[in-house]
């Protein structure tokens, strides 16, 4: 693990993983994101980008606004879609040079929101942190 702006990495890497980084980098800067993974990456480099995304067809209107998310859980965010993150990508691998830049998507929201749920089979017990998440989700409901 490294703590520098990936912008100034030097050298070239077999695995490159980036986990949920690109949120905190802005719209103006995916081009330069993808161009520096690209350019640290060995000819047959692996590059993992996990990001959390938003949809489409609200992309647009989400750069302009200030939702939940960015108010409150990630205050400031960017909140990128597939889209812009492809985008993005395709102008940054636009050299004679093949892209060693990721071509795979998996969107994992619809599993990462069911294991974040108290599993029915298993109530919440005592004090522990499912038994306070199932309560803090009763206040929310009653709410």
């Amino acid at each position: 693990m490294r703590l520098e702006d990936y912008r100034d990495l030097q050298g070239r890497y077999d695995k490159l993983v980036s986990i949920e980084m690109i949120e905190a980098i802005g719209a103006p800067y995916l081009d330069t994101y993808f161009r520096t993974v690209d350019r640290l990456l060995k000819p047959e480099g692996l590059a993992l980008i996990q990001a959390i995304t938003i949809e489409d067809h609200r992309y647009a209107q989400a750069l302009k606004a200030v939702d939940f998310i960015k108010r409150h859980v990630f205050p400031g965010s960017f909140i990128p879609s597939i889209h812009a993150m492809l985008a993005a990508k395709t102008r940054a691998s636009a050299s004679s040079e093949p892209s060693r830049l990721p071509s795979k998507t998996t969107h994992t929201g619809f599993h990462a929101a069911r294991a974040a749920r108290p599993h029915p089979r298993r109530p919440a017990r005592g004090g522990g942190a499912r038994a306070r998440l199932a309560r803090g989700r009763a206040r929310l409901d009653e709410r």
